[in-house]
């Protein structure tokens, strides 16, 4: 197995020579949703361009939008073409189980519809 398969979203970025960021947002409700920035390859600073944010699907991860050939992966083109990546993760997802207050092991912290 590639050593590539087993890394998570910064892990992989940063392998592939990706400047990454890893940012919190807090909801109304108190879950901490982690969210994503990439730039362009082996660039030493964030696009200034427009930026352009990615949202994955139900059941996803912001990990979708990179983990292709980088030739097409969404994510990437889009950095290396001078915009500024911003990629979101759904409560609940693997990056995203911090709350406030709650613990994703209680049936509280799922608590919640779409």
């Amino acid at each position: 197995m590639p050593a590539e398969a087993k890394m998570d979203f910064t892990q992989l970025a940063s392998y592939l020579g990706y400047p990454v960021e890893s940012h919190y947002v807090q909801t109304a409700d108190g879950f901490i949703l982690h969210m994503h920035h990439i730039g362009a390859k082996n660039a030493t600073s964030f696009s200034s361009g427009v930026p352009v944010f990615f949202q994955h699907g139900v059941l996803d991860s912001s990990d979708t939008w990179i983990v292709n050939d980088e030739d097409a992966a969404p994510g990437f083109i889009m950095a290396n073409l001078g915009y500024d990546i911003w990629l979101g993760n759904n409560r609940g997802n693997r990056y995203s189980t911090n709350h406030t207050s709650l613990d994703p092991s209680s049936a509280a912290f799922w608590d919640w519809t779409w």
